[in-house]
């Protein structure tokens, strides 16, 4: 890595349903189905309001991993009220519902 990056990093291990205060943020961390094993989406309490960042995500009801996304974690958001969405979903201009992926 460039400037010896790496050594400076500190990383540390998330999962779904944790929360974590960076600065002025906290962020929850929510399953989201993706074909990427345990893919989690992003609600980001700012000082301006609530982010949600769901990255690529697909609504499926029957999860090969039998985990769907969290749909009460954004239900709740919902009632917070959400300033900001961020997401993209792979073939959502489909015109009929996909299979599950495999």
């Amino acid at each position: 890595m460039r400037n010896n990056a790496a050594a400076k990093a500190s990383l540390n291990k998330v999962q779904a349903g944790d929360t974590i205060e960076i600065g002025p943020f906290k962020v929850e961390l929510f399953h989201v189905c993706h074909s990427i094993p345990d893919a989690v989406g992003l609600g980001i309490t700012t000082p301006a309001g609530l982010v949600v960042h769901m990255s690529d995500f697909k609504f499926d009801q029957t999860p090969v991993d039998g985990w769907p996304t969290d749909f009460a974690k954004l239900a709740e958001f919902s009632r917070r009220g959400v300033d900001l969405l961020l997401s993209d979903s792979t073939n959502a201009n489909a015109l009929a519902g996909l299979p599950p992926r495999s």
